[in-house]
């Protein structure tokens, strides 16, 4: 199962104000902590100006769920098919790693929650994973160089790695 190819403009972010890289971390994080996530429980962490799921637009809510089955699943699978939900190859660097920078911010703030209630204890491992998504919140530029996209690559697949082994942890 391949993720979903998407526009931003198919989940209404600009609409209902919200990142959609960013929501998609949230989202990975809760459904470390509970793999039975519910779908409204995610919306509604990411709807963070109050709004309630029976006030959004169908076409974004078929949308959302869509991206949730899609998460729920491959994070189930044993076969590391899970994929951030990032711009595709063809957007520039700079786009790439500002929504690389969403996504982990959402990552930490839906680990905050699962942490919180989870009282499992996280292996070093998973700490220092957890210490490293913090850095990569922070970055903010590069050049659209051959370099610059070999290290994004290889912190994307850092990250995908370090859920897998965080998801051990919060079993």
């Amino acid at each position: 199962m391949n993720i979903p190819v998407y526009s931003v403009d198919d989940f209404g972010c600009d609409k209902y104000k919200f990142e959609l890289s960013e929501a998609h971390g949230i989202l990975t994080a809760l459904i470390l902590g509970d793999s039975d996530l519910k779908f409204v429980s995610w919306i509604e962490e990411i709807m963070s100006n109050g709004i309630k799921i029976d006030k959004i637009e169908k076409k974004y809510l078929q949308s959302l769920a869509k991206l949730h089955i899609f998460s729920v699943y491959s994070l189930g699978q044993q076969d590391y098919s899970y994929q951030l939900f990032l711009p595709d190859d063809n957007s520039n660097l700079r786009d790439r790693i500002k929504n690389l920078s969403f996504w982990c911010d959402g990552f930490m703030y839906g680990i905050g929650l699962t942490v919180a209630t989870n009282k499992k204890k996280l292996s070093s491992q998973s700490d220092e994973f957890l210490k490293d998504v913090l850095h990569v919140c922070r970055l903010n530029d590069a050049d659209d160089n051959e370099s610059d996209e070999n290290s994004f690559i290889e912190i994307c697949e850092y990250i995908k790695t370090g859920i897998y082994i965080l998801q051990l942890d919060l079993k």
